[in-house]
C-alpha cells in the first residue's frame, strides 16, 4: 500500500499521534509513505513511519517555501513545489490520504484543501481527529 499524509503544522495531538500509529500499524504493509516534510503533523507521521515500519521508503514531497519546512531524511526527496501542486502530488502517488486535521474544515487550510482534492479524485481517505476519532471514507467499497 502506497500511503500519503496531510496535517498541520501545528501537529499531533497526544491523542490523535496515537491513534495514527495504531492505524498504521493496521495497514502493514505500507510499501511507500509520501508526506509533505513541514514541521509539525509531517515530522510525527515521518518518525511513526520510520521507527515503526522498517522497510518502507519514505518520500518527501517538499515546499517551495522554507519558512516550516523540517530537515527529514527519506529514501526519495521531490523537487520543491508550490503547496497546491506538491499536496497534489502526494494524492497522486498514493493509493490512500490519511489526513490529521487540526479544526473543522476551513477553505484556508491546506491540510483540508488536500482532502478536498482526494475527495475530487474518489480516493479513499481517512480523517483521525483530534480525540483520536477516525472517519474513513472508501468509494471504492460504494461502487463494489
Amino acid at each position: 500500500m502506497k500511503i500519503g499524509f496531510t496535517g498541520t503544522r501545528r501537529g499531533l495531538s497526544p491523542t490523535q499521534y496515537n491513534r495514527l500509529a495504531e492505524y498504521l500499524k493496521s495497514c502493514t504493509p505500507i510499501e511507500e509513505a509520501h508526506h509533505g516534510s513541514c514541521i509539525g503533523a509531517d515530522e510525527a507521521f515521518h518518525h511513526i513511519i520510520a521507527s515503526n515500519h522498517p522497510g518502507t521508503l519514505l518520500y518527501i514531497h517538499p515546499p517551495r517555501s522554507r519558512e516550516y519546512i523540517a530537515d527529514l531524511t527519506g529514501n526519495y526527496k521531490h523537487p520543491p513545489l508550490g503547496y497546491i501542486a506538491r499536496n497534489h502530488n502526494i494524492v497522486d502517488a498514493t493509493d490512500l490520504l490519511v489526513a490529521c486535521p487540526s479544526d473543522v474544515e476551513s477553505v484556508r487550510s491546506g491540510t483540508w484543501a488536500t482532502v478536498r482534492y482526494a475527495r475530487s479524485l474518489k480516493r479513499p481517505h481517512i480523517l483521525i481527529w483530534l480525540d483520536g476519532n477516525i472517519v474513513s471514507k472508501d468509494y471504492r467499497k460504494e461502487s463494489a
